[in-house]
């Protein structure tokens, strides 16, 4: 993850937690994931949602990859994974991910509905460009693939 980015974030009360030293085996993950592992008590009987844990998926071994990429239904396996109360992002390692993404992602409230800036339904999972910020779900982003490559409608960035 870019050092600006846990800088910028950590300024303002964001704790970065990178799951590669606590996930070593795919029971470490299980119970990560049944404790809710990223609505950490924080000792108060409050949930602490100023923690963001990072799970580089290049970095862990095999059998935790699998088990990230099927339980987040992932289709790239060379990815990062951030996770802060009931929400999720996904980045390839390809591209950097934006501040106004992280924040965006942290701004959600667990299990609300977005709207698609292109279609207009409901969604759950955000998917955003990395370059402006520009929303939209998985369908849509998969209509307008070209060659293989996803370019933002926008910015013309190249999300994969």
């Amino acid at each position: 993850m870019d050092i600006d980015i846990i800088n910028h974030f950590e300024k303002i009360g964001y704790k970065f937690i990178d799951l590669i030293s606590i996930l070593k085996t795919t029971d470490d993950c299980i119970k990560f994931m049944a404790d809710n592992g990223n609505n950490n008590d924080n000792g108060n009987g409050n949930k602490d949602d100023n923690i963001i844990y990072i799970l580089n998926l290049e970095l862990t071994s095999s059998e935790i990859t699998n088990l990230f990429v099927k339980t987040f239904k992932i289709k790239y396996d060379k990815c990062t994974i951030y996770l802060n109360k009931d929400n999720w992002i996904i980045n390839n390692n390809i591209n950097k991910i934006s501040i106004r993404s992280i924040q965006t992602f942290l701004e959600q409230e667990n299990d609300i509905l977005l709207n698609c800036n292109i279609c207009f339904n409901d969604y759950t999972i955000i998917m955003a460009c990395p370059q402006c910020n520009f929303q939209y779900c998985e369908e849509c982003i998969l209509k307008i693939k070209n060659n293989k490559r996803i370019i933002c409608i926008v910015c013309k960035y190249t999300i994969l």
